[in-house]
């Protein structure tokens, strides 16, 4: 990447699937993988305006692969506005996008997409405001509507609040009925062996890059247009930047956090403090200027044969 970039998304794909392009104004674009040039991990890449026809004044929100061979009739598309609002779509009425793009969801004026995911039937939707709040609901309780449609309310904000962002996760990783759930713990506890580092949890970052992991047994599943539950709590004049659920799967990961002003730091998920409670604020994760925030975080997961720098193992 250029000196002045940095990683905001990434997808994995075969040379003949498709890659979707969502924009924060509510449009789709595709183009087969193929039409992308293989580069070095090194290299700076293609512009995407040479690939898709996206507007200058529009911004991708959100990256999705289709496989070439079949799409599940099960897996659907869910998306989630600025303003709380979310829809569900057969992700197979996203098959015939050309690159020209066309419209996935119909947007209220003033708002944009800030969220796109694939889900299965059995998941729920996890989307949190920057003002900390949090809410968990299953999947199911969405009907599932066209590509052109608007969508139903998510979130119930105050009018100053606004999404930030939304992940799925499966129902089995949050918590029954029969657990203790702790809310105001702010203790950490360290992670000390290998199967601790992969404790389902919601990775959140500030936009003063305050970061900590909180354990998804915390949660429960809620009724949606819901206030939701507190995610975090934060210091004066700072809000949630992003989040995303972590250790779901048997990859150890990395976190990339940039800020605005293009200062990036790379932490190992595993590092992050784990807190028992939902309120504590978290540690410091990104060395900031007073009048810097952070703009993006992404998670990758890590090649078994890659150290934390990047290098091959020996």
């Amino acid at each position: 990447m250029k000196a002045d970039d940095v990683l905001s998304k990434m997808v994995h794909c075969r040379n003949r699937d498709k890659i979707l392009f969502f924009t924060e104004s509510g449009q789709v674009y595709s183009v087969h993988a193929y039409h992308i040039s293989e580069s070095s991990r090194a290299s700076a890449g293609s512009k995407i305006a040479s690939i898709v026809g996206i507007p200058k004044d529009d911004e991708i929100n959100a990256i999705v692969c289709i496989p070439h061979d079949s799409v599940d009739p099960d897996l659907m598309l869910v998306q989630v506005t600025r303003d709380g609002m979310i829809k569900k779509t057969p992700l197979a009425e996203y098959q015939n996008i050309n690159k020209s793009g066309k419209i996935a969801i119909k947007l209220n004026p003033g708002d944009i997409l800030k969220g796109v995911k694939v889900a299965e039937k059995d998941s729920v939707v996890v989307i949190a405001s920057d003002f900390g709040r949090c809410i968990m609901f299953k999947l199911d309780d969405l009907r599932a509507i066209g590509r052109g449609s608007r969508g139903v309310r998510a979130l119930n904000m105050n009018k100053n609040n606004k999404v930030v962002t939304m992940d799925v996760v499966k129902a089995e990783y949050l918590a029954t009925e029969q657990d203790n759930i702790a809310s105001d713990d702010d203790e950490a506890y360290s992670v000390t062996s290998e199967d601790d580092t992969l404790v389902p949890c919601i990775l959140s970052v500030s936009k003063k890059a305050k970061i900590k992991r909180t354990p998804l047994k915390l949660f429960r599943t809620q009724a949606r247009n819901g206030v939701g539950v507190v995610l975090s709590k934060f210091d004066k004049g700072d809000s949630l930047a992003g989040f995303q659920i972590v250790g779901t799967g048997d990859l150890q990961q990395e976190v990339l956090i940039a800020s605005k002003q293009g200062i990036v730091n790379r932490l190992s998920v595993a590092k992050i403090p784990i807190y028992k409670g939902r309120t504590a604020k978290g540690v410091m994760g990104l060395k900031l200027k007073s009048e810097d925030q952070v703009k993006t975080i992404a998670v990758v997961a890590l090649n078994p044969e890659d150290d934390l720098d990047g290098n091959k193992s020996a």
